[in-house]
């Protein structure tokens, strides 16, 4: 039953966070580079494995240890080779056999124990050793580089400085707890479970039988389209003219845009700050940073508006089949039926009127096109008598 939301998180959240930020290729190529340079120094063949680092620097004079060899009969500069040369290689093949051996092992079981530690301490259900690797990983992976930062920030900063710091951090630490438990958290099991209402219980589920929902798995698919709904935005900002950006500013500015649904019942005096279409405000909240986090404008612009109207659209059917319609009394199955089908026929209802005020609009600017093409003489009035003065 896990099976897929984690494979989920794990394709677009683990794999792209790992390539951004962990960097695996520039930390193997040090990492290859250290073996390369201690196991070549040990066998006095680092000069063949790895390149100088002058590349005019003259040749060395060859020491006791070292044979000469001669490239070919003419060439008067020798080629020097420590003694025993081919059993040094063969010594540095076998240790990097046994070296990726250990790098293997090490790199899987070590990992592996500490994320079977830490969902045996959270209670989490082990699925598949492949997802307890990864987040051993990534805990180890960010101790480690607390740790290095903590010791850096200590060793030069003196302890006043440090307790003055730690407390605002603590600070902001806490407000990005309290804005990701929300952002990550509550608003992905909200839009999961939206989905599952609309698309997974009405047409699976039968009526006699009652759903059972799976947070784990409805939080992993409502996380993944929060993740499309973020791009979409910002793609469609991007996609937008200048001229069109006043037009669609009412459609932006409201929550239940997330739908596709205007809002025609707009309040005339409004907030300048609120009157911002969403990349927008996600544009803010990127150039304020961690440091500079605005805790009561991301609340007010970002998460209460996407809560309030997921929370709303949970409510509304639950409501009229649980409430409303036994208190008429409606029967146990005419309920059912409404709670089964009833976010559904919510959206479609939501997808209708967007489409009704779409064509409406579209009808209304074709009339106005045919009338002006008909009707309009001219867009601008002239001044006649400074015209015939001029003649």
């Amino acid at each position: 039953m896990l099976q897929g939301p984690i494979d989920i998180i794990f394709v677009n959240i683990v794999v792209p966070y790992t390539l951004e930020h962990c960097r695996p290729k520039s930390n193997f190529k040090r990492f290859l580079k250290f073996w390369i340079t201690t196991a070549g120094n040990a066998l006095s063949i680092a000069s063949y494995l790895l390149p100088a680092p002058n590349a005019d620097q003259q040749p060395s004079q060859p020491n006791e240890n070292q044979v000469i060899v001669p490239t070919s009969p003419n060439d008067v500069t020798p080629t020097s080779h420590p003694r025993s040369f081919v059993f040094r290689v063969i010594i540095l093949l076998n240790f990097a056999w046994v070296s990726m051996a250990l790098f293997n092992i090490l790199a899987i079981a070590i990992p592996t124990v500490v994320g079977r530690v830490l969902f045996y301490v959270l209670s989490v259900p082990k699925t598949s050793d492949l997802y307890t690797m990864c987040v051993g990983f990534y805990f180890l992976y960010f101790s480690v580089k607390f740790v290095r930062l903590l010791y850096e920030y200590i060793k030069s900063n003196p302890l006043p400085q440090i307790v003055c710091n730690m407390i605002h951090w603590g600070v902001i630490a806490t407000k990005c707890v309290v804005i990701a438990s929300f952002w990550v958290g509550l608003i992905p099991v909200l839009l999961g479970v939206l989905f599952e209402l609309l698309v997974v219980v009405p047409f699976r589920v039968p009526i006699d039988q009652t759903p059972d929902f799976f947070l784990w798995r409805d939080w992993a698919v409502g996380l993944l389209y929060l993740k499309i709904w973020y791009r979409v935005v910002l793609l469609r900002a991007n996609v937008q003219n200048v001229g069109r950006a006043n037009e669609n500013n009412n459609q932006n500015n409201n929550p239940l845009n997330i739908l596709g649904v205007n809002d025609n019942n707009q309040i005339e005096h409004v907030d300048p700050e609120d009157n911002l279409t969403w990349k927008a405000r996600f544009d803010q909240v990127n150039a304020d940073g961690i440091g500079n986090v605005n805790f009561t404008r991301i609340f007010r612009q970002i998460i209460f508006p996407i809560v309030s109207t997921l929370s709303l659209f949970l409510s509304i059917p639950y409501v009229l089949a649980r409430g409303v319609l036994p208190c008429l009394g409606g029967s146990v199955l005419l309920s059912e039926i409404v709670f089964r089908f009833g976010y559904f026929g919510l959206v479609a209802v939501l997808v209708f009127y967007q489409v009704f005020v779409r064509v409406q609009t579209w009808i209304r600017s074709l009339h106005n096109s045919i009338r002006d093409d008909k009707y309009l003489k001219g867009l601008q009035l002239h001044n006649l008598g400074e015209t015939a003065r001029h003649i």
